[in-house]
């Protein structure tokens, strides 16, 4: 039988493991699923014994460091959590992500056994703000709303959209990943200025089915310096094959260059799988080797490694080929290398037939978020599928 202080230690490494798993590439829908059923289940031992909490109510002191904080809260049952605990700058402490912190706020959801859409609905997350609306998208709890996008509640942060009234940035996101069709004629009515505003309402009726001129948005994107949001990868994925090397040239101007190579696989051109190969198996650093045959773009200096940049390479690579077969080219010195045509390629297969539900059951992350925003673009009216999601998230059938 484990002791309270061993289970204290393995529950907290439970804890600190996840994100080991969502970036590794020979991970996937079943081993995050046993992580996180083992992590629920040490949680809700760890409740029946009563520990994390002292006789007086305070978190005890006894947990590791590192995942103290987070461990403290989920052993806490919500009537005694304070009401800013919800808020993405406690849950962010000390250094978790953004999708560390819903992953945390949906563990605590499911073990205090919540009612999601009354708790949501009722703004007692978050305030009503941004974490709020990020947190309905993650757990795709459809219907929320806020009349006419211009509740002055959702300001934590907010966009201003004229006469002094806000909206939250994700709750936009939140329209358009939960597959809220019937929002389209008010998003519509702010798509048609620039700035921030109208960017987020264009890239929102996009993922609903509108269409639009994905390097023009994306290009928009990137001069607000959010070439990190999930909508870059939706944008690859969706755009036509001619599209995409102008869509490459723009990332490869900005951020990190790791993960502009890594950009290489959600484009699916196999035609990029000699270049992957290359960059994974390279000796030199990143300014001897340069990534070539996307046009002209700036020097890809920066702080990179060569090792960070060959891994970024190689599950590129995985990423279009399948981690089998990324792995046996390079590794070996074969000079024929797998070319599927324009067609778009992921996991080593087109996108026909239930190639994209086989990809979501059976590949790694990377696979499975591709998998994601193809299907979102195939059925724009289901929710966006979320991999880092709890138990692995689930899958909206495209």
């Amino acid at each position: 039988m484990l002791t309270d202080e061993m289970l204290l230690e393995r529950t907290g490494l439970l804890l600190s493991q996840r994100e080991v798993l969502l970036g590794s590439r020979y991970a996937g829908l079943q081993q995050l699923r046993e992580h996180d059923n083992r992590l629920l289940a040490g949680l809700r031992l760890l409740r029946r014994r009563g520990l994390g909490r002292t006789d007086t109510g305070e978190i005890a002191d006894s947990m590791g460091d590192s995942s103290r904080p987070w461990l403290a809260w989920l052993l806490t049952p919500l009537d005694a959590s304070p009401r800013d605990a919800w808020d993405a700058k406690a849950l962010h402490a000390p250094e978790a992500t953004l999708s560390q912190a819903l992953w945390l706020a949906a563990i605590k959801l499911t073990l205090d056994e919540l009612p999601l859409r009354q708790l949501l609905a009722s703004s007692a997350i978050g305030g009503g703000g941004e974490f709020c609306w990020q947190l309905a998208s993650y757990l795709a709890v459809p219907g929320l709303s806020t009349p006419g996008l211009t509740s002055p509640d959702l300001t934590s942060p907010g966009l201003d959209i004229g006469e002094g009234e806000q909206v939250a940035p994700a709750y936009f996101w939140y329209l358009a990943s939960t597959g809220q069709v019937a929002a389209k004629d008010r998003l519509l009515a702010h798509a048609g200025d620039a700035g921030p505003v109208a960017l987020q309402a264009k890239l929102a009726l996009y993922l609903l089915g509108q269409g639009g001129d994905e390097p023009r948005l994306l290009e928009q994107l990137l001069q607000q310096g959010l070439q990190d949001s999930d909508y870059v990868p939706l944008l690859l994925c969706g755009a036509p094959a001619q599209s995409k090397v102008a869509m490459l040239n723009l990332l490869l101007q900005t951020g990190a260059l790791p993960r502009r190579v890594g950009a290489l696989g959600y484009s699916g051109l196999s035609k990029f799988v000699p270049l992957l190969r290359d960059l994974a198996t390279q000796t030199e650093s990143p300014e001897q080797t340069e990534p070539s045959g996307l046009g002209e773009h700036s020097d890809p200096g920066e702080d990179s490694e060569p090792d960070e940049l060959a891994e970024a390479a190689a599950d590129a690579l995985c990423l279009l080929l399948g981690v089998e077969e990324g792995e046996r080219l390079l590794e070996t010195a074969v000079e024929a290398v797998p070319n599927f045509g324009p067609e778009p390629v992921l996991a080593g297969r087109t996108l026909e037939g239930d190639a994209l539900d086989a990809i979501w059951h059976g590949g790694n992350q990377a696979q499975r978020w591709a998998a994601a925003c193809h299907a979102k673009l195939r059925r724009p009216e289901l929710p966006l599928s979320r991999p880092d999601g709890l138990l692995g998230g689930q899958w909206h059938s495209c």
